[in-house]
């Protein structure tokens, strides 16, 4: 979306100002298994460390913490990056779809 070549190296924040400027109301990013990092529209970064755990799979982790922060979005920005993560979280832990019981079960363990 930035428009650079795959080996061009950026910050992380930099790279979410960047899409910001470009439009995005809020720019969500996972930080792996470090957890993510939020861009409000307002400005404001928020950062949320990841549960533990193990990663059984990855695939749909990325959809799930997206559809987790759409969910939580209805609260505020704090809470939409922790239902955010809960849910990709407990998507990788488990390898295929997380229930709403997994994703609440790890949501009370993210600060």
């Amino acid at each position: 979306a930035l428009g650079l070549p795959k080996e061009a190296k950026i910050d992380v924040l930099d790279g979410a100002k960047a899409l910001g400027k470009m439009g995005a109301r809020n720019v969500l990013v996972s930080l792996g298994e470090e957890g993510a990092l939020l861009l409000t529209e307002n400005g404001s970064v928020l950062r949320c460390a990841a549960p533990e755990g193990q990663a059984q799979n990855t695939v749909g982790a990325g959809d799930s913490m997206l559809a987790g922060f759409l969910y939580g979005e209805e609260e505020e920005s704090e809470a939409a990056l922790l239902y955010g993560v809960a849910a990709g979280s407990a998507t990788a832990f488990k390898g295929a779809l997380a229930t709403g019981e997994e994703i609440r079960a790890l949501f009370g363990q993210i600060r």
